[in-house]
């Protein structure tokens, strides 16, 4: 019977591929590779399940980035006492919906202000 794990070398070069998703402003030196080779050099099994979870979760973490959307205004309402201008910022947050097609128009938006979930409103003196 054919075994589903992959290969040892593939493995461990999908583990570095995961492990530097993460951490993009690391670098992996070859060290840190023959580490990771001689701590799962007989743990091919749980290796799998792990590489296959942080896949997995790397997956979840990039659907959820692609479906939010922020959208901010910044815009003056005077000056204060000291002549320091003053902002109003609007920030919010949208969620596209993908899952029922059929709440969309074919003209409209697919980003619905209903779906939004985030909401901010502030205002702050920039002194100078």
């Amino acid at each position: 019977m054919k075994s589903k794990i992959p290969p040892f070398d593939e493995l461990i070069d999908r583990l570095i591929t995961q492990v530097q998703k993460r951490h993009p402003d690391k670098t992996i030196t070859s060290e840190l590779v023959e580490t990771f080779r001689n701590s799962w050099k007989y743990k091919q099994p749980e290796l799998y399940k792990m590489v296959k979870q942080l896949e997995i979760n790397s997956n979840k973490a990039e659907s959820i980035n692609n479906r939010l959307d922020e959208r901010h205004v910044v815009f003056p309402i005077g000056v204060d006492v000291l002549g320091n201008p003053i902002y109003h910022e609007h920030k919010v947050l949208f969620k596209r919906d993908y899952e029922d097609p059929k709440r969309y128009s074919k003209k409209g938006s697919k980003i619905k202000y209903e779906d939004s979930y985030f909401f901010t409103s502030k205002t702050y003196v920039v002194p100078n």
